[in-house]
């Protein structure tokens, strides 16, 4: 069974108000991919990458630990009627349990910070038997002070 993290912002929220300010990292990581490659999207949020990507790409997953997230996206699924792409709520940890096939790329956007720093190896090891390159996107290190940090 999925564990399910849900934050008080994610669902609706996350998608009006937070998602939209990612699109400039969207554009740079969409420069790396190939056409026709097969993506999976680990953390996607309510799909906003996934979405982004689709017309480059064979086929987009896009999966994630919040429940509310994914039933955003798959909400955004039907709005935006992406037939190469789709959505699970899953852990990566599951997805290898499963052996749920492989990706030419694994992309996580903003979703690294948000893991205890002794798991985030141990995340991108699993990442790197799921697909043969991964693209990360976070938040750069160290933070500095203030309020937009």
């Amino acid at each position: 069974m999925t564990e399910n993290k849900n934050h008080w912002y994610d669902g609706w929220f996350y998608d009006i108000f937070i998602a939209p300010n990612q699109d400039r990292l969207f554009r740079e990581i969409g420069k790396h991919i190939k056409p026709d490659s097969t993506i999976i999207d680990v953390g996607c949020g309510t799909g906003r990458f996934s979405f982004f990507i689709a017309d480059k790409c064979k086929s987009v997953l896009g999966i994630d630990i919040s429940e509310r997230n994914i039933i955003r996206a798959k909400r955004n699924l039907v709005k935006y009627k992406a037939d190469k792409v789709s959505f699970r709520h899953i852990s990566l940890s599951e997805m290898i349990l499963e052996k749920s096939g492989s990706f030419d790329f694994a992309v996580t956007t903003y979703v690294l910070h948000e893991i205890d720093e002794s798991d985030r190896v141990q995340q991108l090891k699993i990442m790197s038997e799921l697909a043969n390159k991964i693209i990360i996107g976070d938040y750069l290190f160290p933070n500095r002070k203030g309020f937009w940090n």
